[in-house]
Order: C-alpha cells, then structure tokens, then sequence
C-alpha cells in the first residue's frame, strides 16, 4: 500500500462537517480500477473526541462526516479502501481541531478588551 496525505482544512469542535478525498486520478492511474468500498477507518491520537461516520464513495469521491475533536489537537485519519480489481490502498487525510473562540481568547489579554 502506499499511503497517499491529504491535508484537511481545520474545523471547530462544536462543527459537524463533510471532508472529500478526491481519488479519482489514483483510480484512472490503476488502469480504469474503480474504488467501490472503504474498508477501515483509524483516528490517532484515539482520544475517543473526534468521531468520523462511516464514510460513502461516490465516483471515485470519499465523503468523511466529522464531529467532535479537542480543541488544539491535530488528527491523523487514515482510511483504507479496496477496489472492484482487487487493489488495496490507503488515504491519510491531517485534521487540525481549533476553536475560534479559544484562538481568540489566547491572542485577547484582559486589558485589551476595553473593559
């Protein structure tokens, strides 16, 4: 397998949100093979806070639905699929986890806030 890094934008806690991994290029590359079922998700660090639903494939497309995560964590997801040839691979896509409001008030002293 080769693993193939993808880098995800962040997201807030609090979000739920859908993250793509584009593979059609690695399917025409693999002789017109088509990824037809994702096999295994894994999440680390395993923290039991970010929660990935079972993701669907739509034209060589995964689609991720995440929730969750620790503010200021950065999670790899790896995901593997398989092909109705018989191929085997894998996608490791890096999520960084940051609330807003937590960036803001790390960057807002008490005696910048006008108050």
């Amino acid at each position: 397998m080769a693993d193939r890094i993808i880098n995800w934008p962040e997201k807030p806690p609090e979000a739920r949100l859908d993250y793509l991994a584009d593979l059609t290029v690695w399917a025409a590359q693999a002789l017109g093979d088509v990824i037809d079922e994702v096999a295994l998700v894994t999440i680390e660090p395993d923290d039991g806070a970010l929660v990935v639903d079972a993701p669907t494939i739509t034209n060589g497309v995964v689609t991720a639905w995440i929730s969750g995560g620790t503010h200021g964590t950065r999670y790899a997801i790896t995901i593997e699929f398989s092909t109705a040839g018989g191929r085997e691979d894998r996608f490791i896509a890096l999520l960084p986890v940051v609330d807003l409001a937590e960036r803001v008030a790390d960057r807002v002293g008490a005696d910048q806030t006008g108050g």
